[in-house]
């Protein structure tokens, strides 16, 4: 997950990723953490809460996952058993 700034274009990542290959976009799973140790499946939609948190539907992991920015840090707030 990342964030862009408009003004500039520039990107910074947050969350999940590879820290050593941008590019790869087959690093998944599904791992609470901070910055690229966190690991989102198939990440669908995003919704900004009021308090400053990132809500994200984690489709493939049947979880709504959410988004500590300023602590860089993501964790597991619904998980759906099918």
């Amino acid at each position: 997950m990342r964030s862009v700034d408009v003004m500039t274009a520039a990107s910074r990542p947050h969350v999940g990723g590879d820290p050593l290959f941008s590019d790869n976009l087959f690093r998944f799973g599904d791992v609470d953490g901070t910055g690229s140790n966190a690991l989102l499946q198939h990440p669908l939609a995003v919704a900004a809460l009021p308090d400053g948190r990132v809500a994200v539907a984690d489709s493939y992991n049947h979880k709504v996952r959410c988004v500590l920015l300023l602590h860089v840090y993501i964790l597991c707030i619904v998980h759906m058993c099918m």
